[in-house]
């Protein structure tokens, strides 16, 4: 089915995804046309406050470090000691950490 995958993955309903399988010689059976029906198209799968705003950048990750209104990354750790960086004006703060 992989000179088909394009077409399967723009079905819509189950039907159509076990006419492409049957064109392509592959058993299936309802339960798993629907099965990865619901895999390719997840309906009423919002993404969460905080996922959105990782996506987004929209909100700012709590408790890491800011800078020029974005979170800083981390470079390196040097023993106890994170060291984050402003990709943006290049300012680098120092953070303790221990688990």
């Amino acid at each position: 089915m992989r000179g088909n995958g394009e077409k399967a993955a723009q079905c819509e309903t189950a039907k159509e995804l076990l006419m492409i399988a049957e064109e392509n010689d592959i058993t299936l059976t309802d339960d798993e046309a629907n099965l990865a029906l619901s895999i390719l198209h997840p309906h009423g799968q919002e993404l969460s406050d905080a996922e959105l705003a990782l996506v987004t950048g929209g909100e700012e990750l709590k408790g890491l470090p800011q800078c020029c209104e974005q979170t800083m990354h981390l470079v390196t750790v040097q023993g106890w000691w994170e060291i984050w960086e402003c990709w943006t004006c290049g300012a680098t703060k120092r953070r303790f950490w221990a688990w």
